[in-house]
């Protein structure tokens, strides 16, 4: 991808990120060959705004070997930890580019969830390991951090499932930046906050 284009695609993933959360005529410009500028009028806690907005967005769907990990019913001598990264380098099944759409769903309980569709490759694939591999752990890692481990409960083969958040559900937030992440995508390149100010109305 070129420097131009990566940019156009850039800004427009920033974009989509920054109108996700609702903010009133936000502005997004890029400055030069390297920079975005960002401005978010009468926002008094940009900061869950600026995390969304630094997060590359890569999305991985990583099978859990029992050996490391064991199953649902007898865990092994790895786990993986929500909002840890995993403590052992495993090859993901596929990544966020096969998620054709994400949306706010429920678990069985009725907390916050993401439900999520599956392009045709990623579905077939998921199809296949689950129905192999019912009662093993499965991560859902964003950015190298694990935001969900489920045990498998069944064969998932429609192309399609939820991600959990844990006993207690996502909070909202939680919930709609995975949503947005999942919907707009990875950056082509990682984000750095070069500067910020707050500026009075």
């Amino acid at each position: 991808m070129g420097s131009a284009s990566a940019m156009a695609t850039t800004k427009q993933i920033v974009e989509n990120r920054v109108n996700s959360t609702g903010v009133v005529e936000p502005v997004v410009q890029t400055q030069g060959t390297d920079r975005i500028v960002v401005e978010l009028p009468g926002v008094n806690d940009p900061d869950p705004i600026r995390k969304l907005l630094g997060q590359t967005g890569r999305l991985d769907f990583i099978p859990l070997p029992v050996e490391r990990y064991g199953n649902g019913s007898n865990p092994g001598p790895n786990a993986a930890a929500q909002g840890q990264p995993l403590p052992t380098e495993e090859v993901p099944l596929f990544s966020g580019d096969q998620v054709d759409q994400a949306y706010a769903s429920q678990d069985s309980n009725g907390a916050r969830a993401v439900g999520f569709e599956l392009k045709d490759e990623g579905g077939k694939l998921f199809g296949d390991y689950t129905t192999n591999n019912v009662g093993n752990f499965f991560a859902i890692v964003l950015d190298g951090y694990v935001v969900s481990a489920p045990v498998i409960q069944s064969a998932i083969t429609g192309g399609s499932g939820i991600i959990t958040g844990g006993t207690s559900g996502f909070s909202v937030t939680e919930m709609n930046n995975l949503i947005t992440v999942l919907t707009y995508g990875s950056l082509p390149f990682p984000l750095q906050e070069i500067g910020f100010q707050t500026i009075g109305a």
